[in-house]
């Protein structure tokens, strides 16, 4: 009896062994097939990418560890092959996409201002609230095709300043000096001036990264791959990101998702036409959505971006948050009426500290220019 249960207890530990070694091989396998299939989306073409997914068979896998990261209960298994790509590509995009998606849907279904329920909007343009919430979730598909080392540079807003002051008032450079003229108003002579140059482009709201040429912040590796990418090194960082508004359209088309694609194509606004200056769709059938239903998703885009800590800049406050998206209805790249349904709602989370403290000041009172002219309209 004891050699049989010395017997039964060695068996016990030796299968034990065996299975614990098959759970850890698997382990091992699942982490090479995700390092696997990362390395595949790093490949800078969408339709190349899905399609090595598929050869390698890594998507099924892949799915599955998504899933369990977040539940969206709507989604076609190619649209979950999608999100899945988007997330093996870069997981800071993938969740900024998944948090825009989970703030549109918070926002339109709310009543704002006492009446009105963004959904019900939305509906009425003969869009449904399932393509408009799969236009957030795949605004920045785009992004695939845009070397991941940009997406993730570590350079600030001050750092591209810093660089921009540089290449203008130490080392006079032409083709910059004229751009930042252009943009600001300043004279040759005034960009001498550094003090001056950083606090014009502070007032005016004009960000470096969108003037500075992308190849001073590149090793020449870097630039190499920009290069075949289809970029130019002499483009700015912010001209580059600008790529993937087109790029999300066109994949999104691609997928036959229709509604989907003129929603993303048109939520960043990028062509810098004024609201008055778009065409206003008469029919959905059309496929020309109303830009009302992308200022929604660029309004969720921009306040999970800024409300989000990354390695080039520090989470912004609620009221800094707010005072820059009514500053971008005031440029009337976005509609003022939807701008204002949202921030006034936004507006009843501020503590009282946030209101009386006087670091606030400046921008509660660009806030309250536009809440308080359309309350007592």
């Amino acid at each position: 009896m004891v050699e049989g249960l010395s017997s039964l207890k060695t068996r016990s530990s030796q299968e034990h062994n065996q299975i614990a070694g098959f759970e850890y091989s698997n382990k091992i396998n699942r982490a090479e097939q995700e390092r696997s299939a990362r390395l595949i989306a790093q490949e800078g073409n969408y339709k190349t990418i899905t399609n090595e997914l598929e050869k390698n068979g890594l998507f099924g896998e892949q799915i599955k560890r998504v899933k369990e990261q977040v539940f969206v209960g709507f989604l076609t298994p190619e649209n979950w092959k999608m999100l899945t790509t988007l997330e093996l590509f870069d997981k800071s995009t993938f969740e900024h996409s998944v948090d825009t998606y989970h703030i549109a849907r918070n926002k339109i279904e709310k009543v704002l201002d006492g009446q009105v329920i963004i959904a019900k909007l939305i509906e009425q343009e003969g869009v449904t609230l399932e393509q408009f919430y799969r236009a957030c979730l795949f605004h920045d598909i785009g992004k695939v095709e845009i070397p991941n080392f940009l997406i993730n540079n570590k350079l600030t807003d001050r750092d591209w300043v810093d660089i921009l002051c540089r290449m203008v008032c130490d080392e006079h450079n032409e083709e910059l000096s004229r751009a930042v003229m252009k943009k600001t108003g300043l004279s040759s002579g005034a960009l001498s001036d550094e003090e001056h140059l950083r606090a014009v482009l502070a007032e005016k709201h004009i960000r470096a990264v969108k003037l500075v040429p992308v190849k001073e912040a590149l090793t020449g590796e870097e630039i190499e791959e920009l290069k075949v990418r289809g970029f130019s090194p002499d483009m700015s960082l912010g001209k580059i990101l600008e790529a993937h508004e087109e790029a999300s359209e066109r994949i999104l088309l691609e997928a036959q998702l229709h509604i989907e694609g003129k929603l993303v194509g048109q939520h960043h606004n990028y062509k810098g036409k004024k609201i008055d200056e778009m065409e206003i769709p008469i029919a959905t059938s059309s496929l020309c959505i109303s830009v009302s239903l992308a200022d929604v998703m660029h309004l969720a885009d921009v306040q999970q971006a800024l409300e989000q800590i990354r390695s080039y800049k520090t989470k912004q406050s609620k009221i800094q948050v707010l005072a820059t998206l009514v500053h971008q209805a005031q440029l009337g790249y976005v509609s003022e009426y939807i701008t204002y349904l949202w921030v006034s709602d936004e507006m009843k989370d501020v503590s009282s500290e946030e209101l009386e403290s006087e670091d606030n000041k400046a921008d509660l009172l660009t806030i309250r220019a536009l809440t308080e002219r359309y309350h007592t309209a």
